[in-house]
């Protein structure tokens, strides 16, 4: 028996849980990371738990209101409730082996000078095991290693206290404690969840004879065709993730779109400019074709540009880094303008 298995019963959590209940009950399921259901080991050193994150503000999804998305997320906890002794095993096995041989630590003290509980104690948690309800034994233990089996308690205290006599912690399935996180690991939950939306543009002149196409040499003006996916009149999204009692929110200010074609060079154009609608007065975006294509109509491309900070519930803050929204490439057919009038 490994000597974290020796310590455990000094500070660990006897979860009494129906097998269909949370994820954390059970042993590890498989995940296409590699991580268990629960928690792992990550290639560069580290637990890692799943935690349920909610999504909020207009850049989460959910409906034009921002009505918000949940999510199952991956992160690095600063504490977290490590599930040890019953992975394939009952409980009824894992008490069996550590009380033998018979008359072993039956109420008296384990290998390390703690006391442990007599049998009777643990009486009602076999019976719901028997009774079909899955038992599993959880340590709280945080990212520095400490656990209450053992080393510096202090960081421990903040997060979850025995109230046992035997200094265990029990719980009910509608009380696991939740791990404890940075609400920094949120801001990346954040960036990975953003929906921008896809910046696509509309374009005058819309010559009918060219299929909606434009003229060469002449001014053709770009609008975006969904305001809201340059942040509306205001030019701003939010995002906000909240899970485990902290949040961390990303306010983006859009930084106006870049105009990209075969047909001409790439052509920047501010937030305004990307909504100002043709006929609508103010300076749109506009750009010239400089040959004409009706053999192979060229493509336009929108890609809209973000600055971007984040804030968490503990007061940090700082700037994001946010890839450019390139969107959906446009068709368009480029004619001269004499070809027009003689076809007409």
């Amino acid at each position: 028996m490994t000597d974290r298995v020796r310590r455990t019963l000094v500070g660990l959590a006897v979860a009494v849980l129906a097998a269909t209940g949370l994820a954390v009950i059970g042993a590890p399921a498989a995940h296409a990371d590699g991580c268990a259901s629960y928690y792992c080991t990550n290639p560069g050193g580290g637990a890692t738990v799943r935690i349920s994150v909610i999504f909020t503000g207009d850049a989460a999804g959910g409906g034009a209101g921002g009505g918000g998305t949940s999510d199952s997320v991956y992160v690095k906890p600063v504490c977290y409730w490590y599930p040890v002794l019953t992975y394939g095993k009952t409980l009824q096995q894992v008490i069996d082996e550590y009380y033998s041989p018979p008359g072993k630590s039956r109420g008296g003290a384990n290998d390390y000078g703690w006391p442990n509980p007599p049998l009777e104690w643990w009486a009602p948690y076999l019976a719901a095991e028997a009774a079909g309800h899955s038992t599993r034994i959880y340590e709280p233990t945080c990212d520095d290693g400490n656990s209450y089996s053992g080393g510096d308690l202090t960081r421990l205290a903040d997060y979850a206290t025995p109230t046992s006599p035997y200094g265990l912690v029990l719980t009910t399935p509608n009380n696991v404690p939740p791990p404890q996180i940075d609400p920094f690991v949120l801001v990346e939950a954040d960036q990975k969840h953003l929906q921008l939306g896809d910046p696509q543009v509309d374009h005058n002149p819309e010559i009918g004879a060219l299929g909606g196409g434009t003229l060469v040499g002449l001014p053709t003006y770009f609008w975006m065709r969904d305001g809201l996916t340059v942040g509306g009149a205001a030019g701003t999204r939010t995002i906000r993730a909240t899970a485990a009692g902290v949040w961390a929110q990303i306010n983006l200010q859009n930084d106006g779109i870049t105009l990209v074609s075969d047909g001409f060079a790439p052509a920047a154009c501010s937030h305004q400019q990307a909504l100002t609608r043709y006929g609508d007065g103010g300076t749109p975006c506009s750009v010239v074709f400089t040959h004409a294509s009706i053999a192979a109509p060229y493509t336009v491309t929108a890609a809209s540009a973000w600055k971007a900070a984040y804030q968490t519930s503990d007061g940090q803050a700082g700037p994001v880094a946010i890839d450019p929204v390139v969107g959906t490439a446009n068709t368009i057919t480029v004619g001269e303008s004499q070809a027009i009038v003689q076809g007409g």
